[in-house]
């Protein structure tokens, strides 16, 4: 999961009480830190939560991009502000598509959660990643699946919280389904990536 904030160090929770393994990764060396010294930088994390995680081996947390040459999925989950012309500001998420490309293994599905415009995964993403991944890495699935995360709500979460999910073909969407299906009550099938952006 690239990006471990509000909404990359939650998802990672929810994947690994869903029974997957865990690798965090984020450009912030102070955040890795915190989070690898069992301390919570998010508030619908718990300290005794991520330390659980950690001792039990199932979560690490790393600056280090090539980590996600051992995932079978990438959820890219970066903020995505606005900028001074009320645009999408892809700048971290253009970032994250291209410290981790790199890095991509066959049969990978990459994941577009960073809230964005209908486009951003067939446009940006996609190019990047096909562009950068290793030749051995001929079959890349790709989809989109927004973040839905509300900071601090006591009631919504990342299990009961309805999931978007869209991807470019039926390979990809089947895997994403199954991902998400895995972590939400409820993956909602989309047509296309769009839709779901």
């Amino acid at each position: 999961i690239i990006g471990q904030g509000y909404v990359g160090l939650p998802l990672a929770m929810a994947a690994i009480e869903a029974g997957w393994n865990v690798i965090g990764v984020d450009n912030s060396e102070p955040k890795i830190a915190q989070i690898n010294a069992g301390s919570s930088p998010v508030e619908d994390i718990s300290d005794a939560q991520l330390q659980a995680a950690i001792l039990k081996g199932v979560y690490k947390a790393t600056t280090d991009f090539s980590a996600v040459s051992q995932a079978s999925v990438i959820t890219i989950c970066v903020p995505t502000p606005l900028d001074e012309k009320r645009q999408p500001d892809l700048t971290l998420l253009r970032s994250a598509t291209i410290g981790s490309a790199p890095f991509v293994s066959n049969e990978t599905l990459v994941v577009s959660e960073s809230t964005s415009y209908p486009g951003t995964l067939r446009d940006i993403i996609i190019p990047v990643v096909n562009s950068l991944k290793p030749r051995d890495s001929l079959k890349v699935y790709f989809a989109s699946a927004p973040e839905r995360v509300n900071p601090g709500d006591p009631i919504w979460n990342q299990k009961n919280t309805p999931r978007l999910v869209g991807a470019i073909d039926e390979e990809s969407q089947q895997r994403a389904l199954a991902f998400y299906g895995s972590i939400c009550d409820a993956a909602v099938s989309v047509s296309t990536p769009e839709v779901a952006e």
